[in-house]
């Protein structure tokens, strides 16, 4: 059985309108009878109601109320909805009078009885109860009067809470009817809260399910039916009924027809004894609704209601309906909203029953826009525009898309004969979607869907709610491989499903009540008690939190500061965020505060002080002297809407609050807050806080800092702007076309492995590529170009200020996981920002150029194909060397899923979160960080290498990309996210700022300046080249790294001319950074042969496996006695006369007599792998048998020390300890760790430690060796 509301309308593909056409229905009706034979199946219901009944009638009505109640909400019996209806007919359809009392249900045991009987009576249906509803219990909320309310969402009915809506819209101006709903409302929520705590929801019921609930839940619905009359009031109008009053039913055909139609069990209540039960409680709300279907209503006034729906989750072009006008008539067809999006028009209409509203907008419509001009005059109001004066140019009728919204709320069929233009949405389906959708650009998105597929998504059973969850989990891309379909068929529960997830969600992550019913508001982030929620149009957001039952919000509108340096905005959000934290933390006191209990809702509106801000240089104007007496406030009192809300504006002095910051010791600046705001609520009450409250909150002065606000100087002169990433919808669009060379390449469904994978994904990389080479000729060279890097530089920013925040944390209690925090920024940006230098580097070796200027659109695919060939090529190079095992697994629709072994996923997460909680610095010492040391004498040697190598000094070369990432500052322009000068211009600049740094010939100098600026622009004949060869690779070598040395990452310039040259900060500041860092460990970028530089280099590496060696000894010298620790001791050199083998020294060596261990320690000067083939080296390095090999030497000592423990303690004079065998520790320090030493190729062990974090591994485990 389909749920009521799809019944015949929807079978037959058309839709109900705000009234309803008896006489179509009933005709409808008709012709749809079961097949069946009529006087088996009328033989077959008559017997079993009368088995019913005789059954009913031998018990007590309210014992049996409370037993039905009690199977009916029993979650695993959801999907039994005839059965249930059935039986609640028989029961209300007996007079009380007739009622026997001959037995009782006093105890579990008789209520068992009574259900098993039933159960055993009752027939399957399976044609009828073929779904399972929404196994739910109260987890989805509706506001209404100000009221929120759980309630039941799964039951005969799809999508209640949107049937609610459309009730309430269709309704709102009828008092009675709203007092009905709430009745429904209030005895679901009632019921749900007070059954609560023992349900217990299944995973999976079948459909038809029916079983005896157990004897918690009987018990607790045994009370709450009982006392649920206390809970209600007696008025309940026409949602009552009583015994007897109830229609039955002469045929299962009969019944199943009233059923369909929602004309069964039409009540809510019933009375006994002159005492009021419910019944079929989670179909409460549907009956309410059905009751009122019949009620006509204005199509004006719903417009009215409907448009403030919209409104608040769209930006419209109007708060009040519009009627078309033009130079001769204002028309009357009544358009409850408009929206401009995209250079098109789209109307909502509602369709009126006594009219054809349809085919009177549409000649309307026309009759207008051959007009002179033409615009929309707003209803009641005399205010109205012109269209052309508003847009500028004539629109045609293409450029207007109409949205008609028919029927009522009514769960019950309806019919209407639908428009034969625009797209007609049933009233609770356009609830549904315009509730769900993010934005303006996502309903046009889906609008377009269903156009594009509606012929193969069409079924009479599947609604606009199925297409959107459809479009909605397909990330609008229907068909994802390169397989077509004529007929797609939807699951016709997809939308509901979809719909309770969407709802469920919404209402689990909300924690307080909505600031305002202005806006629909998003609840995403909360953290201890405090929650963000954002306004769905985007104009505004608030922290929030809830002390007792108030809700106390802090919000800030955007336009507060949408044209100002985006720092004014992130400090008005700090304060913002600090101060709903400050009261969550301090909930305790202040949830005692009748002042404050008093409201259920208490606004901060927060503003910029506009004389105390910050310019997009970061320089500021004048202090204050005080932040919390600068704190001004004021009330407006327009704004308070009803008694229990209370709404303040807070004009905050940001720069008065970052002094207060600083200045402030453990929690006192947040204490301070609290005290502040709450201060201001007892003023405006005419009252005073008591000194108790004070000293309290003065206490709280001391507990751990939570918040900081540091001032970091700008680094790099890039303009902080928002970056764009690729969506799932642009990697599925990329992946299809993928999918596409896949099928012609003739490749089948099937899982490819090893060499067999390596050579597919080779062979479909090489088309890949010239698809993705095809698509960037469209465009203009300089223009894309520009726009990568524009985006790129962006991200930069974005990533160094997030990384900065996140050290900055560590200085003060937080929420959340750090290490995740940073894993996840740090792996994010190594994949996007690999993906924008090869797209880069791939446009500055492309020759030809195209005139299409790029769109965002553009940029996100082109870096959703980026994406795609870089996973090709990174699966193909894993392969190759060995470093996983792993393949690609293609499906029937040719869509390719790359594979490596099953914990690759789980380890690489793992590792991931060490190395970000190491480089926060989490169980690190930095004073045993091992660099190589620049040293004033070692810079004069790099300098004079680079002179006789390249023909600039080290000390050149950094200083012009000091130029390059200062620009703005140094010539006192505009901060931009890229930067252009001629070639002249930027070598006289770098030569000024070379000659205020040292005195030197100007004309030696711009030598100097001209040979680095030449070496640091990518040469585009050389992008697609190896270092040291002239072989032009088929694609720009991206998994190479020594052997590349043209590479964005230490070039940063870019050639757009003969003459001129273009450039980011942020890519300026990454390659400084790598020169500085690469020297700094003993290496260079890539493998130069420059025979002078690398001497130098060679020599700090040197000194870098030195040092390494000599900290590594420090550090347990810190722990253990001198003579026990041994640095570089070799037994074969040192005691020649013992004989010993020659297993080479011991780095350090160290014996702990107390527990009889050895700890050998092998230190090794691993250089940072930076490709899978540098991986794969310094693996077979570290692990592989062979003489020089690392693991095989370790272990090789092992057994020495083995062999030979009681002789070497003989020898060094240690007392032996013969009652236990020694313990070996065998560990490998490094400079660093990486993914090879945490996934070794076999079993090993050896502990691989990084030599910062050597100190507090040993204080970790050093108790357990002095036992």
């Amino acid at each position: 059985m389909k749920k009521k509301h799809k019944s015949i309308y929807d079978l037959l593909g058309v839709s109900t309108s705000l009234g309803i056409n008896k006489k179509a229905i009933q005709s409808l009706n008709n012709s749809l009878k079961y097949s069946s034979p009529k006087n088996k199946n009328d033989s077959n219901y008559t017997k079993l109601y009368d088995d019913l009944v005789l059954f009913l009638k031998q018990y007590s009505p309210v014992d049996i109320i409370i037993a039905i109640n009690t199977i009916e909400l029993w979650p695993p019996n959801i999907s039994s909805l005839v059965k249930q209806s059935i039986l609640v007919n028989a029961f209300l359809s007996i007079k009380e009078n007739d009622f026997k009392y001959n037995k009782a249900i006093n105890n579990y045991d008789e209520f068992c009885k009574f259900s098993s009987y039933l159960i055993d009576l009752l027939p399957t249906f399976p044609m009828l109860e073929d779904f399972v509803p929404e196994i739910d219990w109260g987890e989805v909320k509706v506001n209404v009067d100000n009221q929120y309310f759980n309630i039941f969402y799964g039951g005969c009915i799809e999508r209640v809470p949107d049937f609610l809506h459309s009730f309430l819209i269709i309704h709102g101006d009828k008092p009675e009817a709203i007092v009905d709903i709430l009745y429904a409302l209030k005895l679901q929520d009632h019921i749900i809260n007070q059954l609560k705590h023992v349900v217990d929801l299944p995973k999976d019921v079948q459909n038809g399910h029916i079983e005896i609930p157990n004897v918690d839940f009987w018990m607790a619905c045994r009370q709450v039916i009982t006392n649920t009359s206390d809970y209600i009031s007696e008025d309940t109008n026409g949602i009552a009924i009583r015994l007897g009053k109830e229609r039955t039913y002469s045929s299962l055909d009969e019944f199943t027809n009233a059923f369909m139609q929602s004309q069964v069990n039409q009540n809510v209540f019933v009375e006994i004894s002159k005492k009021l039960f419910p019944f079929s409680i989670r179909n409460s709300i549907s009956v309410v609704i059905d009751k009122w279907a019949s009620k006509s209503s204005d199509p004006k006034e719903v417009s009215f209601r409907l448009l403030d729906f919209i409104n608040r989750r769209l930006e419209t072009l109007s708060e009040l309906p519009l009627q078309l006008f033009d130079a001769e008539k204002i028309y009357s067809p009544i358009i409850t909203s408009v929206f401009y999006f995209d250079e098109k028009f789209y109307f909502v209409v509602i369709l009126d029953d006594d009219e054809d509203t349809a085919g009177k907008l549409e000649t309307d419509l026309q009759n207008a826009l051959q007009s002179e001009y033409w615009g929309f005059k707003k209803l009641n109001s005399p205010y109205a525009f012109n269209v052309k004066e508003r847009i500028g140019d004539m629109v045609s009728r293409e450029q207007i898309e109409i949205l008609y919204v028919t029927g009522g709320a009514a769960t019950a069929a309806g019919y209407y004969s639908p428009p034969k233009s625009g797209i007609v949405f049933p009233f609770p389906e356009f609830i549904s979607v315009f509730d769900s959708i993010e934005n303006a650009d996502e309903l046009v998105k889906f609008l377009s869907f269903i156009k594009r597929h509606d012929r193969k998504m069409h079924s009479s059973v599947v609604s606009l709610v199925d297409k959107f969850a459809t479009f909605k989990d397909s990330n609008g891309i229907l068909e994802k491989g390169a397989t077509t379909y004529d007929i797609i068929a939807l699951d016709p529960h997809s939308g509901s499903n979809w719909r309770y997830k969407y709802l469920a969600n919404y209402w689990q992550n909300l924690i307080v009540d909505f600031p305002d019913k202005i806006s629909k508001w998003t609840p995403s982030s909360s953290y201890d008690d405090i929650q963000f929620l954002s306004a769905n149009n985007g104009t505004k957001y608030t922290w929030s939190t809830k002390v007792s039952n108030t809700s106390i919000h802090f919000l800030v509108e955007i336009n507060e500061f949408i044209n100002l340096p985006q720092i004014n905005g992130r400090m008005l959000n700090f304060f913002a965020e600090s101060t709903a934290d400050a009261l969550s933390q301090r909930r305790n006191i202040i949830s005692q505060l009748i002042v404050v209990n008093q409201y259920q809702t208490i606004i901060f509106k927060c503003l910029l002080d506009e004389n105390f801000l910050i310019d997009d240089k970061g320089k500021v104007g004048p202090t204050s002297k005080n932040f919390f007496n600068d704190l001004v406030w004021w009330v407006d009192q327009d704004t308070s809407k009803y008694d229990k809300c209370l709404e303040i504006r807070l004009s905050v002095n940001i720069l008065a609050m970052k002094t207060e910051l600083d200045n402030s010791i453990n929690s006192e600046f947040q204490g301070k807050l609290a005290k502040k705001v709450i201060n201001i609520i007892y003023e405006i009450n005419k009252s005073f806080i008591s000194d108790q409250t004070i000293e309290l909150l003065e206490e709280s002065y001391k507990n751990q800092t939570r918040v900081s606000l540091g001032a970091m100087k700008r680094t790099f002169d890039s303009l902080e702007s928002f970056h764009i990433l690729p969506k799932p919808e642009h990697y599925i669009i990329a992946r299809k076309e993928l999918a596409e060379i896949i099928r012609n390449k003739g490749y089948e469904k099937n899982r490819y492995e090893l060499a067999v994978a390596k050579d597919l994904i080779n062979d479909i990389s090489s088309d890949y590529l010239s698809t993705l080479l095809k698509l960037l000729s469209k465009f203009d060279k300089v223009q894309l170009l520009i726009s990568l890097l524009d985006n790129y530089d962006a991200y930069i920013n974005f990533k160094y200020h997030h990384n900065h925040r996140a050290l900055k944390s560590l200085e003060h209690e937080v929420a959340f996981n750090r290490e995740e925090s940073v894993y996840d920024l740090q792996s994010e940006f190594n994949k996007n920002s690999n993906h924008h230098r090869y797209i880069i580097e791939r446009l500055v070796a492309n020759k030809s150029s195209g005139r299409e200027e790029p769109s965002k659109e553009n940029i996100l695919l082109i870096l959703a194909y980026v994406g795609w060939l870089m996973t090709l090529y990174s699966a193909s190079d894993v392969i190759h060397h060995g470093i996983e095992v792993g393949g690609v697994e293609i499906d029937s629709e040719y869509i390719p899923q790359v594979f490596f072994s099953e914990n690759s996923g789980k380890f690489d997460h793992e590792f991931g979160i060490e190395q970000a909680g190491t480089n926060l610095g989490v169980g690190v010492n930095e004073s045993d960080e091992v660099t190589g040391e620049i040293t004033e004498k070692v810079l004069n040697q790099i300098n004079v290498a680079f002179m006789a190598d390249l023909g600039f000094s080290f000390t050149t070369l950094i200083i012009t990309l000091d130029v390059l990432q200062s620009w703005a500052n140094i010539n006192q322009i505009d901060l931009e996210n890229h930067y252009c000068a001629f070639f002249s211009e930027l070598v006289s600049v770098c030569v000024r700022e070379v000659l205020e740094l040292q005195d030197s010939n100007r004309v030696v100098i711009e030598q100097e300046i001209r040979k680095a600026i030449n070496f640091l622009t990518l040469d585009a004949d050389r992008v697609v080249k190896k270092l040291g060869s002239d072989k032009v690779e088929f694609d720009v070598p991206v998994l190479e790294y020594n052997k590349r040395d043209q590479r964005l990452n230490i070039k940063p310039l870019i050639r757009i001319s003969n003459d001129s040259v273009l450039w980011s900060a942020g890519c300026a500041f990454r390659t400084r950074k790598i020169w500085l860092a690469r020297i700094a460990e003993g290496c260079l970028p890539a493998n130069f042969a420059w025979k002078s530089v690398n001497t130098v280099v060679d020599s700090i590496k040197k000194d870098i496996e030195k040092k390494l060696e000599l900290v590594t000894f420090e550090i347990f010298n810190r722990y253990f006695h001198s003579n026990y620790c041994h640095h570089g001791i070799d037994f074969k050199r040192k005691f020649k006369k013992e004989g010993f083998e020659d297993v080479g020294d011991y780095d350090v060596l160290v014996y702990i007599p107390q527990s009889n261990t050895w700890v050998m320690v092998e230190c090794k000067y691993n250089q940072t792998p930076y490709c899978l083939q540098d991986m794969k080296r310094l693996r077979n390095r570290v692990f592989d048998e062979g003489r020089k090999t690392h693991v095989p030497k370790i272990l090789k000592r092992h057994d020495f020390l083995v062999q030979n423990h009681h002789r070497i303690c003989e020898i060094l004079g240690y007392s032996l300890n013969t009652e236990t065998n020694p313990k070996i520790i065998m560990l490998y320090i490094a400079r660093q760790i990486y993914w090879i030493h945490r996934n070794p190729p076999v079993p090993i062990e050896i502990e691989f430690i990084q030599v910062d974090k050597l100190d507090n591994w040993i204080i970790k485990n050093k108790d357990q060796w002095f036992d």
